[in-house]
């Protein structure tokens, strides 16, 4: 299926690259010393974790759609609303890491505007994959 080629390789970076964020923020608790860092890393943790919950639901709906009996139809529908909440999260991501500011570590500021840059580009990647989802023929299985 040469058509989804693209879908297929847009997917695994957003996948991979929310891999790395899902393992960078898990070291959301601290022993460092550094207050202000700490206190950053609350504000960034307090405001990502409920998106992160967020992808990993519409994660789990996606492959229990496409697990059992269900319709094309359904699996689509399911793919489509998938995408767009994880697209969604990750917009909302970038968006509180840039209203946090950058934290107060060396590069900072470049480090939270990779960041955001990331997440917003992960974000645009799952509003494509709801475009292609939502333009492929649940008629033809091929």
């Amino acid at each position: 299926m040469e058509g989804t080629n693209p879908v297929n390789k847009k997917l695994a970076a957003a996948l991979s690259g929310g891999a790395v964020l899902v393992l960078a923020l898990s070291g959301c608790s601290s022993d460092d010393s550094n207050e202000k860092l700490n206190s950053w890393a609350k504000q960034v943790c307090d405001a990502v974790q409920p998106q992160i919950q967020k992808i990993a639901a519409a994660n789990a709906q996606i492959q229990q759609e496409t697990s059992d009996d269900s319709t094309p139809e359904e699996v689509q529908k399911a793919d489509s609303t998938g995408f767009q909440d994880i697209s969604d999260a990750y917009k909302t991501m970038a968006t509180a890491i840039e209203n946090v500011g950058p934290p107060d570590v060396d590069d900072g500021q470049k480090k939270q505007e990779d960041a955001v840059k990331e997440l917003n580009g992960l974000s645009t990647s799952y509003a494509d994959l709801v475009k292609q989802s939502d333009a492929l023929d649940t008629k033809d299985q091929a």
